[in-house]
């Protein structure tokens, strides 16, 4: 299994306050701002597993 290099991790805070740790997609280095807004999207996580199952989830992206 690979994974794509940057791979840029940040904590999230929801509109309820929540904070989690997600993924930031899609962004380069200077887009990637403390305080910046993000939105979730659903992607691919991983598909290499020998049964054939895909699992997908939620990664976040910077909004401008």
């Amino acid at each position: 299994r690979s994974f794509y290099s940057p791979y840029y991790l940040a904590i999230i805070e929801l509109s309820n306050k929540v904070r989690l740790l997600g993924q930031i997609v899609d962004a380069e280095n200077k887009d990637i701002i403390i305080g910046s807004k993000v939105k979730k999207v659903f992607r691919k996580i991983v598909d290499a597993q020998k049964e054939g199952i895909i699992s997908y989830g939620y990664k976040f992206k910077v909004t401008k």
